[in-house]
């Protein structure tokens, strides 16, 4: 019963994840670094913003696949379909979610509600800490096995770096809009609180057990002699 309940609480923060992005688009006022990186994909392509998300996220499955190989826990496979079920989630209400932002007022606060929506999302994954989301499950990998001198928030920081020049790349190479907005300075300022506030309120109910947290410690098991 507490797997099929931890589980079911997985789908829901991928899914709220989803929604929250999908949100926070609508205002048009910019969104993380990493998603601002799949729109600005999307705008190229002419996919949707899910599409690039998933994408993304299971090429980080791969990263993660090819830096560990044998000592890759199987079930940290189940990334790929999390993913999926982000990106179609954020697909399916970025084309429900019709609306017109006429005033930056308007946007910010669709940019917050998304945010809001999104941390409640990620704060149910991180507090059961079981199946990572891929990007982070990526930057934990490169900082336990290939910047072992780099702590993960660093790791972790960089990607976001890293995503703001591709971003800019793009917008000079190839003309498409410039996707990271006032909102994404926002959110880089109260997202961690507002996910650390969730997390804490959160934790009493999702205490699945310490036997059913392979993703606690290290994403990485050893190998067998």
């Amino acid at each position: 019963m507490k797997s099929i309940k931890m589980y079911a609480f997985l789908v829901l923060g991928f899914m709220l994840a989803g929604l929250g992005i999908a949100i926070s688009s609508t205002g048009a006022q910019g969104i993380s670094a990493w998603d601002a990186l799949g729109q600005s994909f999307a705008w190229m392509s002419g996919m949707q913003l899910g599409t690039w998300s998933a994408i993304l996220n299971c090429s980080c499955v791969l990263g993660q696949i090819l830096v560990l190989r044998k000592e890759f826990k199987p079930i940290l496979l189940l990334q790929i379909p999390l993913s999926f079920v982000l990106g179609t989630v954020c697909n399916l209400f970025g084309s429900f979610i019709n609306v017109t932002v006429t005033s930056l007022p308007m946007g910010i606060l669709f940019y917050l509600s998304g945010m809001f929506v999104t941390a409640i999302g990620v704060s149910l994954v991180m507090t059961i800490n079981y199946i990572p989301f891929a990007l982070e499950g990526f930057c934990m990998v490169l900082s336990q096995k290939v910047f072992t001198k780099i702590e993960f928030s660093r790791v972790r920081q960089s990607a976001d770096v890293l995503s703001l020049i591709l971003i800019a790349v793009l917008s000079l190479l190839f003309k498409v809009p410039w996707s990271i907005g006032l909102g994404t300075v926002i959110g880089a300022c109260i997202f961690g609180p507002t996910l650390g506030l969730l997390m804490k309120l959160e934790k009493p109910f999702l205490n699945f057990g310490e036997n059913t947290q392979p993703a606690a410690d290290s994403i990485s098991e050893p190998i067998a002699d």
